[in-house]
């Protein structure tokens, strides 16, 4: 997978499609510049929404693997899919603390809630989470 996006982005670093979209970007609807970029081969939502929340500071708060994995152990979502996760943080962070957002539950996640080996011991959260409450605290190493 990591191969062929670099492929894909070695592609695009050559398109004059997208150098007259980055240039265009700044007189156009964030929204506009988002639709534009998942139309081009390798691009998907993701990938959009940090170009425009990036470069465009587009109110927007991409979704990758750390975010949805924060978001579905506080019970911040229900939604198991990019656009129903990303809608439900978008009702509860306002627009101009999502860049922040983003960027704090990815190191949040990195760092704390992990994947594996979480460190719920060590977590400021644990005694609001859902996740610690009924999965966590069941395993004889944590607290």
């Amino acid at each position: 997978m990591q191969h062929e996006k670099a492929t894909v982005i070695h592609e695009l670093a050559s398109q004059e499609l997208l150098d007259g979209l980055i240039s265009r970007s700044l007189d156009m609807p964030w929204e506009k510049v988002r639709d534009e970029l998942k139309a081009i081969r390798g691009i998907g939502e993701k990938t959009a929404d940090v170009f425009c929340m990036i470069y465009l500071n587009a109110p927007v708060l991409p979704i990758d693997v750390h975010v949805k994995r924060v978001s579905q152990r506080l019970e911040l979502t229900k939604a198991n899919d990019y656009e129903g996760i990303q809608a439900d943080l978008h009702k509860l962070v306002p627009e101009g603390k999502r860049k922040a957002t983003h960027f704090s539950m990815i190191r949040f996640g990195r760092e704390v809630c992990k994947a594996r080996g979480p460190r719920c011991r060590e977590c400021p959260l644990n005694s609001v989470c859902p996740w610690y409450s009924s999965n966590a605290k069941s395993q004889a190493d944590l607290p």
